[in-house]
């Protein structure tokens, strides 16, 4: 029958096939960012969520807060792909807390603050309460605070400076002092800008902000500042440390510059 044997129809009909693997959501790589906080600031939590497998497939992913469940979401994820889940949370009171999501863990602690509050100055500043706090009022009208961090009776490891000035008609718009500042570093061997110096302007007031490195004959410093202006003073606010150690203390004097407030009217110059 035209040459076509039985043996032929079957090689002719004969196919293969493979069953996909099915899907498979793996859970890794747990991140709590920061690791210490302040009450009410925001811990950023994620994991890298993976479909080991080649069919498309979803996944709910629970994040455990001391045991409970305080947030999911749902993954859908296709043969091999994979992303990352995000969390935040907050704490308005301080301690420790245990981040879970699956069978990963890590915890982050939320410091407790104290609030220094300068009625004749017009200020308000938060601190971490393991800072000693100092207050110094000079003459001509400045007043300097100190908050400090000390080591077993050593010498402070950082320090945290408000100085208040009153302001009068001689004072430099922010644009002039921005230039006066660039060119005093740009002119000593001793200092370097580590950040930009950066002008923010909102519609009711001005900052400076700046960050340099300063060589002494203690060693290498790092020095954070903001300049603001309210209706009658002007404030500037440091925080300072050794630069071997000054990531050690860097959340803490982020926190208590970032929130530094003043109290009344800023001025916008």
């Amino acid at each position: 029958m035209l040459g076509i044997t039985k043996e032929k129809i079957s090689e002719e009909l004969a196919y293969s096939f493979r069953v996909l693997e099915p899907a498979q959501l793996e859970v890794s790589g747990l991140t709590v960012s920061p690791s210490e906080v302040a009450m009410g600031e925001p811990v950023n939590v994620s994991v890298n969520v993976q479909n080991v497998g080649e069919l498309s497939g979803d996944r709910k992913v629970d994040l455990r807060v001391d045991g409970n469940v305080e947030n999911s979401q749902i993954v859908s994820l296709t043969g091999g792909e994979s992303t990352t889940v995000s969390f935040k949370v907050r704490r308005e009171k301080s301690g420790s807390f245990n981040i879970e999501i699956e069978n990963l863990s890590k915890s982050f602690e939320v410091l407790k603050q104290e609030i220094f509050t300068s009625e004749k100055f017009g200020f308000t500043v938060k601190y971490p309460d393991n800072w000693t706090f100092n207050k110094n009022e000079a003459p001509s009208g400045v007043t300097v605070i100190i908050v400090e961090n000390e080591t077993g009776g050593r010498r402070p490891q950082a320090i945290a400076q408000i100085s208040v000035q009153k302001l009068n008609q001689k004072m430099p718009s922010f644009e002039n002092l921005k230039k006066s500042i660039t060119s005093q570093i740009e002119n000593k061997e001793n200092l370097a800008l580590i950040s930009e110096l950066e002008i923010i302007e909102t519609e009711s007031y001005k900052e400076l902000n700046l960050t340099v490195k300063s060589k002494t004959a203690q060693g290498d410093f790092i020095i954070k500042q903001r300049i603001m202006r309210g209706e009658n003073n002007q404030y500037g606010i440091q925080g300072f440390a050794n630069e071997n150690n000054y990531e050690a203390f860097k959340h803490d004097l982020d926190l208590i510059i970032e929130n530094f407030k003043l109290i009344g009217r800023p001025y916008k110059q």
